[in-house]
């Protein structure tokens, strides 16, 4: 990670002792936070930013290791092309995330409208990034779903495996 921080030693602890306090929260181990934090950062986002949307995708992914995985690299690809892509947004679905649902309730397109614009290369990296955010908001579905999947019996068996 120090790497990818330009050698930044202070910015790794930070970076580091917030991925430990959400993994805490979480069913998340610490490896696989790291991971998908070092695949978004490897595609060029801030350690901040990356770190913002990964709790967004850990909520997103409810607590899935693998769904988690898979949405953090279809972000990053978008994100680096500056634009949401088929491919990505497939990815995207196939974790059990359909961005272009939020986007239609946020801007009243229906979803045949907005993969039209898609196709043309105009559903922005902003846009889908804005999509992240609203759908882990309070009230949406995805509102704290790591932590909610972390309550759960499964969550608390899988934080225990971790520490076995």
């Amino acid at each position: 990670m120090l790497t990818l921080l330009n050698g930044n030693a202070e910015a790794e602890e930070r970076l580091s002792e917030s991925i430990t306090k959400y993994g805490s929260s979480t069913p998340y181990d610490r490896t696989t936070l790291l991971e998908a934090q070092k695949t978004m950062m490897s595609f060029g986002l801030s350690a901040d930013f990356a770190f913002e949307r990964l709790q967004n995708i850990g909520d997103i992914a409810l607590g899935d290791k693998e769904k988690m995985k898979s949405l953090a690299l279809a972000f990053s690809q978008a994100t680096a092309s500056g634009k949401l892509m088929g491919q990505d947004l497939m990815q995207m679905i196939n974790a059990g995330f359909n961005s272009l649902e939020v986007i239609s309730r946020k801007t009243g397109e229906s979803i045949a409208q907005l993969k039209e614009r898609m196709s043309a290369g105009g559903i922005s990296a902003e846009e889908l990034g804005e999509a992240f955010l609203m759908a882990t908001q309070e009230g949406e579905r995805f509102y704290k779903g790591a932590e909610r999947a972390g309550a759960t019996t499964a969550g608390r068996l899988e934080k225990k495996k971790e520490k076995c």
